[in-house]
């Protein structure tokens, strides 16, 4: 399963999946702004055997870095 199947388990809009990902391919993380969207996320990634080496939570976004 790709990153953005994955993401889209717990986004429903595509619009909202392309902006969490917007950020992964320049630095290496995928943002979320809602707590319980980003562990369900957390759990899909680990889930789909994505490696999940760090989050964060800045200026009210959660980024959560992914393994490339």
């Amino acid at each position: 399963m790709t990153l953005k199947e994955t993401v889209g388990q717990v986004l429903t809009t595509e619009d909202a999946v392309n902006k969490a990902l917007e950020t992964y391919d320049s630095e290496g993380y995928i943002t979320v702004t809602d707590k319980e969207a980003q562990e369900q996320i957390l759990a899909k990634l680990e889930d789909n055997g994505f490696y999940v080496y760090d989050e964060q939570f800045i200026d009210g976004v959660y980024r959560i870095y992914i393994e490339q």
